[in-house]
């Protein structure tokens, strides 16, 4: 992860010719890299590059040239990755707030795991954060904050994660609001890739199925790590051993 995320700086260095949407792929590759200060980077160009007209309508190019609302519509989606991601059964809180952002709030965020988030307010200086949320089903998630969580006071249901003190499984009830509140740990935010294992890919996801043959075969022979090339295909694992 450290080599990716120096790859992306470098990548994002060099100026993408002024165009709103190059700088708002990187903006979002950023938030989702969990890298808040890249982010808050590229949003602050959008500002000081003069992309917005009086109006809060946008610009394709910088100085205000050519009119365009790539902008406009896609900054706020940014905000919210950089502020809650989720997926089918995880909810992931403040994944890529910058230093700049330490205290603010956010409210009426819908997640892909069927939960609203209804208000998010935090204080990293102080330590705390506080949300509600609201599931549409009965169920139980993962709930993510990597800076940590000290302790968690809820009237829900609330168990240890395999993801150890980062995260929670909290039992949600459809339709019924669930407020936390949160206390950080003081020791800062966490590697999840630490001890995992990676796997990279230039397939799609339909012809992966085609590698399971390859996969139990090199299993079979207990290799720990395996490559295997064929045209334009290739495919690699490796368990993460350091933080970098």
């Amino acid at each position: 992860m450290k080599r990716l995320r120096s790859h992306f700086r470098r990548r994002t260095e060099t100026p993408t010719k002024n165009a709103g949407h190059g700088l708002l792929h990187s903006a979002m590759i950023a938030a989702n890299l969990n890298n808040g200060e890249s982010a808050n980077s590229k949003l602050l160009r959008f500002l000081k590059d003069g992309f917005y007209f009086d109006s809060l309508t946008t610009a394709h190019y910088n100085n205000q040239g050519v009119f365009c609302t790539d902008v406009a519509n896609t900054v706020p989606g940014i905000m919210m990755e950089m502020c809650m991601s989720s997926t089918e059964d995880t909810l992931e809180i403040l994944p890529a707030i910058p230093s700049d952002l330490s205290k603010g709030s956010i409210s009426g965020l819908k997640a892909k795991c069927q939960v609203t988030l209804d208000q998010l307010d935090w204080d990293l200086e102080e330590g705390s954060v506080v949300c509600k949320l609201t599931s549409d089903v009965d169920q139980t998630i993962n709930f993510i904050l990597r800076d940590g969580i000290s302790s968690i006071e809820s009237d829900a249901d609330i168990e240890n994660s395999d993801l150890g003190d980062i995260a929670r499984k909290i039992n949600l009830k459809a339709n019924t609001a669930t407020e936390l509140k949160i206390r950080l740990a003081e020791d800062g935010e966490r590697n999840l890739a630490l001890k995992k294992t990676a796997v990279a890919s230039s397939q799609s996801m339909t012809s992966r199925q085609q590698l399971r043959l390859w996969t139990e075969i090199w299993e079979h022979a207990g290799e720990p790590a395996r490559r295997q090339t064929t045209g334009f295909m290739w495919t690699w694992e490796s368990p993460m051993t350091s933080q970098t």
